[in-house]
């Protein structure tokens, strides 16, 4: 299983790129639920003793994409770069099929877990709205790295404020190694070749 969404693996690879680039705002979508797990960069993939549970997984996975915007951010502002602003954000509660493959105890965990949010669901257009508010106010430039709710800038779980940096940089170079591990696999097993080293196979 991979932790880190595959928008973030491509965000860490083009970082390069970024750093020419004019101005713009990078934006990407998350979740409240980020407060449900935390990052360990030395066993994203729970293959060193961590045990798996899929609620917690998912909450790492959000709370990676928060870290990774946080540490590209510092990447861009390290390089003097000030054409480009990096912000995460959780649109709100609305209504889709996600748990459509959880078992029916986590289902009762979701439930609880997300009472109170489920009660301020928001519409279409409001689900929309702290994306457009990330890409389209003016003053936000000052504020990379930044995380938003309800239009406004807000503070998600202490584990994602990562005040040393340390879990932020340890997993951007763990997401650079599977990457290249990744390249790596691929350069020597060509689509469509049979081999137990598939590109697939190291995400799990």
């Amino acid at each position: 299983m991979c932790i880190c969404l595959c928008e973030d693996a491509n965000t860490h690879a083009q970082t390069h790129t970024l750093k020419q680039t004019n101005t713009q705002t990078r934006t990407h979508t998350y979740s409240v639920a980020h407060s449900y797990g935390q990052v360990d960069p030395r066993d994203l993939h729970y293959k060193k003793g961590r045990t798996y549970s899929g609620w917690p997984a998912y909450g790492q996975s959000k709370s990676a994409n928060i870290l990774h915007m946080r540490e590209l951010s510092d990447q861009l502002a390290a390089s003097n770069n000030n054409n480009i602003t990096c912000l995460s954000l959780h649109p709100g509660v609305i209504s889709t099929n996600l748990h459509r493959n959880l078992a029916g105890c986590q289902c009762c965990s979701l439930c609880i877990g997300c009472c109170w949010a489920c009660v301020t669901d928001k519409s279409i257009p409001q689900g929309a709205s702290t994306t457009m508010y990330a890409l389209l106010e003016p003053s936000l430039v000052q504020h990379g790295g930044a995380y938003l709710d309800n239009c406004r800038i807000a503070s998600s779980s202490a584990h994602t404020q990562d005040p040393t940096k340390e879990v932020r940089k340890g997993l951007w170079k763990a997401t650079q190694e599977d990457i290249e591990a990744a390249l790596l696999v691929s350069t020597s097993n060509p689509v469509g070749s049979s081999s137990s080293g598939s590109i697939e196979s190291i995400a799990r």
